[in-house]
This record gives structure tokens, C-alpha cells and sequence, in this order.
């Protein structure tokens, strides 16, 4: 057992105890909360895409040069962005496509396609500072914009995202891209509920369709998807990489979910509405967190637990830790405070998913030898807690 693992399972009992006795003290439902503070959907501006790509070189690259990896920033391609809809296996649906492009390239050229399942309550277009990126590195990205919309009346009466119907909608966005004529591969990533319904969605098209789906990256991936995805991992065929952030107060690595919910003056901690939302079942800690979906892989899969420092469930797919800012506030209207890590260096989270991704889908040596070599790499790369969690590679 790694020292990684060991600190993840290693939590002091007093806080534990604390929280479950906060949470029976205190099980309101969100619906009481919004009342509190008059919880409503924002409408954020969208930043300007070609603004965001003229900036993203400098900005996802700052920080100690050292400590890169060849797939930090930027891609060598151009990116085109399109919002459509698409209607496939009678359902339509809303999404974000961003495709690569190269001078010089063919009508016929084709390319690895991701599909990308956004957060619980969040759209794509707080995604904007990773998605066009990880296009530029020549994959086409389809991120579907259905089950983004939250508002008080999302949560009242108990009711909440059907997260079982959120996974039916990426197996359909999988089946779509794998039949576009420009896509050649496709491997699922998703962040928070889309990491762990993304996990779903891979084992239901391992039965379904084996073979398909080339891999599947988690970050921060959510335990309390329905069904849990601690018992569906099993059935996925591909590699996995999963991520975590020792920070996380909403979906932590192991432990208990610690998030406060603040509205003006009312405070109470985000375990409290765990019952009244998805069931006594879930505990205060989503069933055992993502350390629960890691020890339940498949012995055939080759699987990297990272946990990553200094940021929070929000900021752990930002580069500088400013982008995610966007999405800090769209969640502050709901009473979930998140703060941005003052970082001097990139936060890698994004960098290792490409790389991750073109081993995966693209067989890159370089890329290899960043995920699975015996020297260097993520096992030595110190914006992760080491050593990093490899297994049946």
C-alpha cells in the first residue's frame, strides 16, 4: 500500500464524529437553505472563445518550467468551437463541439474523440478554460450541456439530477462521436458527477459494446452517482485514471464530505443535506469517496490514483488556479464557497489527461513513458502527493 493511500485512509475519528453529529443536529434540505438566501441560477458572461485561446499559452503555462511535462499548454493545433444539437437514439441534446484543426489538413482526416461529462449544477461553459486545450492536442471534444440547469426548485421535495439518466446521456454522446466520420477512437473524461457517471458509462458500453471505449479519465469523481460507480469500476475494460484533491471538502479523496453551506448568516455543513438528497445509503463520506471506486478496479486495468495538492474540488481541473474563479462563483449563488490556491506553479491535473488520453487513444511513446515509465514522470512529479497510485501496468 502506497504512503499516498495510507494518508487518504488515515483520518482523525474527533472530526469524523463531529460532522455526523452536525449532520443529525442539523438535516435540513436545501430547499430551506435557498429560502435563507434566495438561491437562483446565475448567467454568467461567457468569456469570448478566441480571447481565452490568444491567452491560454501564457496563462497554462506559468510557473517553475522545471516541473512541465511536454504536455502542459497548448497543443500544436487550431480549434474550432461549435454549439449544436444533436438527436441520436431519440433523444436530443445540446452540446459543446470542439474540433482540431491543421493547415493543409484533408476533408477525410480524422481524429481521437473525447466526450466530456460536466459537474453536478455546472455547464460547459465553466469548462472553458480546459476544453478548447485539450482539443488542441488533436482530439475532437463533445461535452454535452443537458442536466446543467440548478436552482432552488432543482432540490425541493428531495428531487434532485437524475444521475442515472446523466450516464445515458454519455453512452449516447459516445455511440454518436464513435460514428462521426472525422473520429477514429473515443475515450470518456469527466469531472465530479461527470467523472463518476463517466465511470458508469464505460461499464454499461463494456458490455454493451466491448471494446469501444479506449479510456476513461475521473477527476474528483463522484461516489454518489447513481448507481455508485464503487460498484460498476469493476466492469469497465479500459485504462483509468483517476484524480483527487487532498483539499477536497465535497467530494475528498476518502472521509467526510466537509463542505460549509453559507448564506448571509445561516451556516450549516453540506453532510446535513446528504440524507434528505440521496438517501441514508450515501453516509457522510459518498460511500467510501474516490479511494472507494479505486480499491474496487478491475484486476485487468491498468489505473493511476493521483492525488493532487493545494487545490479544491473546483480549482483541480483549473492550470493557474484563476480560471476556475468562474465556476467559484456560479457555485456561491448555492452557498458553496470555494477559494482559489494562490499557486507559483501549474496545477497538472489537465496535462496528464492529455497525455494520459493520446497513450489511450493515439498509443504516444512519449505519453507512455509519462504515465506508466519506471523513472520520472507523474511518480516523481511533486504537485502530486507521492507516490502516486499505479496498478496492473
Amino acid at each position: 500500500q502506497s504512503a499516498a493511500l495510507a494518508w487518504l485512509q488515515k483520518r482523525d475519528a474527533t472530526m469524523y464524529r463531529g460532522v455526523v453529529t452536525a449532520a443529525r443536529a442539523l438535516g435540513l434540505c436545501l430547499a430551506v437553505a435557498a429560502a435563507c438566501g434566495g438561491v437562483r441560477a446565475g448567467a454568467a458572461e461567457e468569456t469570448k472563445f478566441e480571447d481565452f485561446l490568444s491567452s491560454s499559452a501564457a496563462a497554462a503555462g506559468g510557473g517553475d518550467t522545471d516541473t512541465f511535462s511536454p504536455f502542459h499548454g497548448l497543443g500544436p493545433f487550431e480549434v474550432e468551437k461549435e454549439v449544436t444539437q444533436i438527436d441520436y437514439d431519440g433523444a436530443t441534446s445540446t452540446v459543446y463541439m470542439y474540433t482540431p484543426e491543421a493547415e493543409g489538413t484533408s476533408a477525410n482526416e480524422s481524429w481521437p474523440g473525447v466526450v466530456f461529462g460536466h459537474g453536478f449544477c455546472s455547464k460547459v461553459e465553466n469548462y472553458e478554460n480546459i476544453l478548447p486545450i485539450l482539443a488542441s492536442w488533436g482530439f475532437v471534444v463533445l461535452a454535452t450541456d443537458e442536466m446543467s440547469h440548478c436552482d432552488a426548485t432543482t432540490f425541493r421535495n428531495g428531487n434532485t439530477v437524475n444521475t442515472t439518466e446523466y450516464k445515458n446521456e454519455l453512452k449516447r454522446n459516445v455511440l454518436f462521436l464513435s460514428e462521426q466520420p472525422n473520429v477514429e477512437s473515443v475515450a470518456i473524461a469527466g469531472h465530479s458527477m461527470g467523472g463518476g457517471a463517466g465511470i458508469n458509462a464505460a461499464a454499461d458500453l463494456a458490455a454493451s459494446s466491448p471494446g469501444l471505449v479506449k479510456g476513461v479519465v475521473a477527476v474528483a469523481p463522484w461516489n454518489g452517482v447513481v448507481p455508485h460507480p464503487s460498484a460498476m469500476v469493476a466492469n469497465v475494460d479500459c485504462p483509468l485514471l483517476m484524480f483527487c484533491s487532498k483539499n477536497d471538502s465535497l467530494v475528498p479523496c476518502s472521509g467526510p464530505v466537509t463542505l460549509q453551506i453559507e448564506l448571509g448568516s445561516f451556516s450549516m455543513p453540506f453532510s446535513a443535506l446528504l440524507p434528505a438528497l440521496y438517501g441514508h445509503e450515501q453516509g457522510i463520506d459518498w460511500g467510501g469517496g474516490v479511494l472507494g471506486i479505486f480499491e474496487n478496479i478491475s484486476t485487468a486495468n491498468p489505473t493511476v490514483l493521483a492525488v493532487v495538492k493545494d487545490t479544491d474540488h473546483v480549482s483541480i481541473l483549473d492550470t493557474d488556479g484563476t480560471k476556475a474563479r468562474k465556476m467559484q462563483e456560479y457555485f456561491a449563488q448555492f452557498g458553496m464557497e470555494f477559494s482559489s490556491p494562490d499557486l507559483e506553479y501549474t496545477i497538472p491535473t489537465l496535462e496528464y489527461t492529455v497525455a494520459f488520453l493520446l497513450w489511450a487513444l493515439k498509443g504516444d511513446n512519449a505519453a507512455d513513458e509519462l504515465i506508466w515509465g519506471s523513472e520520472g514522470g507523474i511518480t516523481t512529479d511533486d504537485r502530486f502527493l507521492q507516490p502516486v497510485s499505479r496498478v496492473n501496468f
